[in-house]
């Protein structure tokens, strides 16, 4: 779920809208970003 908030800003929950106007600034900051995502069954450090 937090994976498509990040990626749609419409579905982002209001309470969270500071938050995640943290992370765009940093990831300005930044430059380059990249997101996957992990199979829990298929990685142990997922399941961790």
């Amino acid at each position: 779920m937090v994976y498509n908030w990040c990626l749609n800003k419409d579905t982002r929950p209001w309470s969270l809208q500071t938050t995640f106007s943290d992370i765009e600034r940093k990831i300005e900051q930044v430059g380059s970003k990249v997101f996957s995502m992990a199979d829990q069954k298929g990685n142990e450090t997922a399941s961790t």
